[in-house]
């Protein structure tokens, strides 16, 4: 009978610490080799003549280290001139690295990099002349709050700076945006 309680004793002892190796081995969020998809959407307040526009924008993220991760996004804005019928349609093609920060279900974050823009200046909604591309870089930053272990809110605050080549007004602007993030 001894005997028997001594196994039992030792199985429970191990399963105990089995199953804190499974609740504490859970894989923190983010981790290397996690990736991430984003849909957001917010303002695009431009430099110049502009009036301010919607953007929408998805981008997929890839962790190299917790901390450390690259971003690609593709963002729409078309932003009309101060009082007019015009505007001037912005698809951008960001590249970034982004480092955050743990601070609980808060990870606030800082982003900087590059992208190409694809402008078309558009009259009466119509597409008018030739495109331009335009090379820029962005910096911003921003927080996200874990909702769930793998889903995040988010908000962004961005500024792209746009090379103004021979367009007689800037593309650059400042943009704030929300979205909603999930790791896999």
């Amino acid at each position: 009978m001894r005997e028997r309680r001594g196994v039992v004793a030792v199985l429970f002892v191990m399963m105990s610490f089995l199953g804190a190796r499974t609740t504490s081995g859970q894989v923190r969020v983010p981790d290397r080799d996690m990736s991430a998809v984003t849909a957001e959407a917010g303002f695009f307040f431009p430099k110049e003549i502009f009036d301010t526009a919607a953007i929408v924008a998805g981008s997929y993220e890839f962790y190299l280290q917790p901390r450390t991760s690259i971003r690609g996004t593709l963002a729409w804005t078309d932003p009309n001139f101060e009082r007019s019928g015009d505007s001037l349609r912005q698809i951008r093609l960001l590249f970034e690295l982004v480092y955050n920060w743990e601070r609980g279900k808060w990870h606030p974050f800082a982003a900087a990099g590059a992208g190409i823009y694809f402008l078309q200046h558009k009259f009466s909604g119509r597409s008018s002349g030739l495109s331009e591309t335009k090379g820029g870089v962005n910096l911003g930053g921003g927080i996200e709050y874990f909702v769930h272990r793998t889903v995040v809110v988010k908000g962004e605050a961005g500024y792209s700076f746009v090379g103004q080549g021979d367009l007689p007004w800037s593309p650059s602007g400042f943009t704030l945006t929300g979205g909603i993030k999930k790791y896999f």
